[in-house]
């Protein structure tokens, strides 16, 4: 089974109501400081055989999590 998995940060502007989508974590930190709302995804793609694949998707709001944290 083949297993791939990467991280996406969906970015809200908060003056603009826009929203985009980066893989860059220092730039999700830097809208997150200047208090735009930040989605975290956690996207695992499994690959079973040439004919099936399933998909996975973890979000985390970081405004709304208590215990988010900067550096990690």
């Amino acid at each position: 089974m083949n297993v791939q998995t990467h991280t996406e940060y969906e970015i809200i502007d908060s003056a603009t109501n826009k929203s985009f989508v980066t893989r860059e974590r220092y730039l999700a930190l830097a809208h997150y400081k200047a208090l735009d709302m930040v989605y975290e995804r956690h996207i695992t793609l499994f690959t079973s055989s040439a004919y099936t694949q399933s998909q996975t998707v973890n979000i985390m709001a970081w405004h709304l999590n208590p215990n988010f944290r900067e550096e990690d």
